[in-house]
């Protein structure tokens, strides 16, 4: 069904769908069931914190601290740091957030990476206490930036089927212990990719390329603790000698 209206003025006609009205509120309805599941795991006092905008609506989630919408109210962003709030149900995110950063959260859950958006570019999960296995192959296509680093986190990882988009990839300290991590066709757009970091609890030796392969151009964009990997792509022995260096 259409609505005209005719404006006198210049003759201007002004065509609006009734469907297309529909369609937009049902899924600005949709997001919110969303966002408000997403939040149903919390503590009430967190959510009445974050809740600034209106008290007396408490589902213009578009209005809480720590979530960013669009001019059309789409949620795009989600970011909460340094808080306990208990656990976030992370498989309830609405398909359309693009920045989802949860530090220092206190969150304690089994990972699942195909329950991210689809829409996710920039991915921050660091120092939560997130177990199981991390399946890098089935990251968002979009994404260009993703932080695992210091969860319980364990592999074995794969560095091959990564998005085309990436840029940076930081998984240390973490319980990721296999001797060789292997990769294959990486994106020429991923410049930083750090295995070890911070107290060191991966136990990771070496970086290879799957044969028959390319081997990266630049080696160094495999860094343990800040150090470069040597362009033969294994790691030294002397790595583990700087361990309270990366501390």
């Amino acid at each position: 069904a259409l609505l005209s209206v005719s404006l006198p003025m210049n003759s201007i006609l002004l065509v609006l769908s009734v469907d297309d009205v529909q369609s937009s509120a049902h899924d600005h309805l949709m997001q919110i069931m969303l966002v408000e599941r997403f939040f149903a795991d919390v503590t009430p006092a967190f959510l009445e914190r974050i809740n600034t905008g209106n008290p007396s609506s408490p589902r213009n989630v578009c209005g809480w601290q720590g979530v960013t919408c669009s001019q059309d109210r789409i949620v795009t962003e989600i970011r909460f740091c340094h808080h306990q709030p208990g656990n976030f149900r992370l498989y309830f995110l609405p398909p359309t957030i693009q920045t989802l950063e949860l530090l220092d959260c206190g969150q304690n859950y089994q990972i699942n990476v195909r329950a991210f958006p689809r829409e996710l570019i920039w991915l921050s999960l660091l120092t939560n206490k997130i177990w199981g296995s991390l399946d890098l192959t089935a990251l968002p296509q979009k994404l260009v930036s993703a932080i695992f680093s210091g969860n319980l986190l364990t592999g074995p990882i794969f560095l091959t089927h990564l998005p085309r988009t990436l840029k940076r990839l930081h998984v240390g300290n973490n319980k990721i212990d296999q001797h060789t991590v292997w990769y294959a066709n990486l994106p020429e757009s991923l410049t930083d990719v750090r295995l070890l970091t911070g107290s060191h609890t991966n136990t990771i030796e070496a970086v290879r390329v799957i044969s028959p392969g390319i081997p990266v151009r630049d080696a160094k964009i495999f860094r343990f603790g800040g150090y470069p990997v040597p362009v033969d792509d294994v790691v030294p022995s002397y790595f583990a000698r700087l361990e309270d260096t990366f501390a």
